[in-house]
């Protein structure tokens, strides 16, 4: 749980304030959001509606930047000997259990589908990378503990899938005492209506939203 002795954050003015927010870009992999992509090339979803919001991520990680927020990365990598058995009966219940191997996996660690798309902005050497094995960035990480001792009370969410990782993320950060922000104009799945119903629920049940021209004028 987080310090009960810190003071409520009750508008999204103070939620933001630069000195304990922190930016989470979550799984902009090649295999989510190239055409290349195992996510198209095997399970036959169209990624295009995910394109866009590199630029938009781009955008939010260079303001962040500018305005002293921290970022940090989250990136899914997945083998079968570290994936969870209901995980796996998940994705790969379809074939018998002797015949899944790591090539059938999305974002397959070492793979070319695990690394961030080309057109991401380059990570800073002061700007972590947090790997994980499951939908939540928290899920057997120690991104929760990197946040506390950096004194972090706000996390803003960018990234794919907004019905998946990034909203497993955005909720598991609510209840560990986050103010968990998603920016609406920097996350994205397969299809827009989607994306608006994650963030529709998002926002009735577990924070606010904001989107990039909101916090250019927050952060100035």
């Amino acid at each position: 749980m987080m310090d009960r002795d810190n003071p409520a954050l009750n508008r999204l003015e103070k939620q933001l304030n630069p000195q304990h927010s922190a930016v989470a870009v979550i799984d902009l992999q090649n295999d989510f959001v190239s055409a290349k992509g195992l996510l198209a090339r095997e399970k036959g979803l169209d990624v295009e509606p995910i394109r866009p919001v590199i630029n938009a991520a781009n955008s939010l990680v260079s303001l962040a930047r500018k305005s002293g927020v921290r970022v940090f990365w989250i990136r899914v990598v997945h083998t079968i000997a570290d994936s969870p058995k209901n995980y796996l009966e998940k994705y790969l219940g379809h074939l018998p259990e002797d015949q899944w191997t790591d090539d059938k996996l999305l974002a397959r660690e070492g793979s070319w589908g695990a690394e961030w798309d080309e057109e991401i902005l380059p990570r800073l050497d002061s700007e972590p990378e947090i790997l994980k094995r499951n939908y939540s960035g928290f899920y057997g990480t120690h991104f929760d503990h990197m946040l506390r001792a950096q004194g972090v009370r706000t996390l803003l969410f960018a990234g794919c899938n907004t019905n998946v990782c990034v909203q497993a993320t955005a909720s598991d950060a609510f209840y560990r005492g986050y103010y968990s922000i998603m920016v609406e104009d920097a996350c994205a799945s397969v299809t827009p209506e989607m994306n608006a119903n994650f963030i529709e629920n998002h926002k009735k049940w577990f924070g606010d939203t904001t989107d990039i021209a909101a916090l250019r004028a927050y952060w100035g």
